[in-house]
């Protein structure tokens, strides 16, 4: 008899706690270049999106050119992860950068270089173009 009077009360919760859950996510459609935190690393793909039009941001794609070629963002540059690290004297310490690549590893790993070798405001996308063309967001070809 118990029973029947706490399934009741317990769905009623679960169910104002999902919608509190929800209604308190942050609206990507909200994020700027003032909003990325300093230690965050990764952007999901909605969030570069957003930052597209950002001036403050340079978007680098660390692909091979054949994978460059197949679909890529509008407005990213190309720097293969091979040869990111004789590159590095021609990007500006002073500007953020957003790594891409197909999954999320490769981008990483330029993070890790660029980062090593005293630029701070790197971050990697999350999922990489997988994750880009699965949210149906524009590529170029």
């Amino acid at each position: 008899m118990k029973n029947k009077f706490l399934i009741p009360i317990f769905l009623t919760f679960l169910l104002n706690y999902s919608c509190y859950s929800i209604n308190s996510e942050k609206n990507n459609d909200e994020i700027n270049s003032q909003q990325v935190e300093n230690n965050k690393v990764e952007l999901d793909v909605n969030e570069v999106f957003n930052l597209l039009n950002d001036k403050n941001y340079q978007f680098i794609d660390v692909r091979e050119e054949y994978e460059y070629r197949e679909g890529h963002i509008k407005g990213t540059k190309l720097i293969p992860l091979g040869t990111i690290e004789s590159s590095l004297n021609f990007l500006d310490k002073n500007i953020n950068y957003v790594m891409i690549c197909r999954s999320g590893s490769r981008s990483m790993k330029a993070l890790k270089i660029l980062k090593s070798n005293g630029f701070n405001n790197v971050f990697s996308m999350k999922g990489g173009m997988l994750e880009w063309a699965k949210n149906n967001l524009p590529i170029e070809r």
